[in-house]
């Protein structure tokens, strides 16, 4: 959609829910940049990939390792 990104469908979902949610953003490429910019400072963006690139994330994971041991602890801490 024209003038809409994927920073723009997570600041719609953050809007929604209670002020003091946690929102973590899981992504591996360019077009993910949006949604890790629209959590800056409002949760965590996490690059997920095998080679690390510049990238606005705060976070990188290399899979499969450290993604699965993320999500075994997201998994427990709910």
């Amino acid at each position: 959609v024209k003038g809409k990104d994927k920073g723009t469908s997570v600041t719609a979902v953050r809007a929604g829910s209670p002020a003091d949610t946690f929102t973590a953003y899981l992504g591996d490429d360019r077009t993910d940049e949006d949604a890790f910019l629209a959590l800056a400072g409002r949760g965590a963006g996490i690059l997920v990939r095998k080679e690390f690139r510049k990238t606005q994330a705060q976070y990188w994971l290399k899979p499969p390792e450290e993604l699965l041991e993320f999500l075994r602890h997201w998994r427990d801490a709910g």
